[in-house]
């Protein structure tokens, strides 16, 4: 009776995530169009003032391990590999990879990793308009929201790009943003990703937060080298995801407090003047090369004050996949499975 049982609560789970409506959300990879609804909640009244980046924990001895752009096919490796050293990670994951693989979000949000924003379609922020760049993070918000439960609080600007509009609108919206202290320049296909973090580990400790990617198959294998050898020299090293090394909130539900568009809302052609085109697909890699992705070392960032007050408050878990749409069919179809499989013992 075990196996039948097991085999069917594999189904629950994978047709719960599977039963994501694509239809109401924004094309994969194409800049969604804005929503006056969402702008006029945020951009009514920006701040005057804008705080620093996280760029580094607030103790000289954590380590926060930070991974961009999936989740992906390549995502469960890294999982398995931090679940075998004992670790957890921060994953900064893109609204349009989540729509195409919501079961591995899952996964990593259910092995106690933090989960955090990285817009919807990979753009140039700076490039955008504010309305674009508010229904970028709503979008993924809500897509993250549907699949785990809860509401990302830290957000990562795709190729660390960021100025003080942009972090003006994203203080509207009461997010954190998180840059890098290290970059791993995984992203070039670099061999030396593993020898990098190790030297950066030995060589003295200044609250790391590393820049690392889980979209490709030689970005993951360099983080699958990059763990064992940070794990070779971890003595002194505390390992902690984002919200635990700065002390903050890693998950926020009022971001979500309005409604969503409606699906053909969300597909619309953008009005904006500025508006960007979609993107395809097609060049999803062309947009991760060296000569677009911004240099950690030309950011306008500032240092997180190690006297930082807060503390984290990682609420909203409990639920977790229960907000996930169609299970109840699912169900269905599994206690159906279970029942089959019984009169066959």
């Amino acid at each position: 009776m075990f196996f039948p049982v097991a085999v069917a609560v594999s189904l629950v789970l994978g047709a719960a995530v599977a039963a994501l409506d694509a239809s109401k959300y924004p094309p994969p990879l194409a800049v969604p169009p804005p929503n006056a609804e969402w702008s006029a909640r945020f951009l009514g009244s920006l701040p005057s003032t804008v705080p620093g980046d996280i760029v580094r924990c607030r103790d000289n001895a954590d380590y926060a391990l930070t991974y961009d752009d999936g989740p992906s096919k390549f995502t469960p490796s890294v999982l398995s590999r931090l679940a075998k050293s004992s670790l957890k990670a921060t994953f900064f994951v893109v609204g349009s990879q989540v729509l195409q693989n919501p079961d591995i979000l899952l996964n990593a949000y259910r092995a106690g990793h933090e989960i955090a924003i990285h817009t919807w379609s990979h753009p140039h922020l700076p490039s955008l308009t504010s309305e674009q760049i508010v229904a970028e993070i709503m979008w993924t918000a809500t897509i993250i929201k549907e699949v785990i439960g809860v509401t990302p609080k830290f957000m990562r600007p795709p190729y660390g790009e960021i100025d003080d509009r942009v972090r003006s609108v994203l203080r509207a919206m009461n997010l954190e943003v998180v840059i890098w202290s290290i970059d791993t320049e995984d992203w070039t296909g670099s061999k030396t990703v593993a020898q990098t973090l190790r030297d950066n580990a030995v060589k003295g400790a200044d609250g790391t937060i590393p820049l690392e990617h889980d979209l490709y198959d030689f970005e993951a294998s360099q983080a699958l080298q990059a763990i064992d050898a940070l794990m070779e020299v971890a003595k002194g090293r505390s390992f902690k995801t984002v919200s635990q090394c700065t002390g903050r909130a890693a998950y926020d539900e009022s971001l979500l407090s309005g409604a969503a568009p409606s699906p053909s809302t969300s597909r619309a052609s953008s009005t904006s003047t500025t508006a960007t085109s979609a993107i395809p697909s097609s060049t999803f890699s062309a947009r991760m090369t060296p000569s677009t992705r911004a240099s950690s070392t030309t950011l306008p960032v500032q240092f997180l004050p190690t006297s930082q007050p807060g503390s984290p408050a990682q609420g909203g878990g409990s639920n977790g996949a229960a907000r996930v749409s169609g299970t109840f069919a699912a169900m269905s179809c599994a206690i159906a499975f279970v029942a089959f499989a019984a009169l066959l013992l």
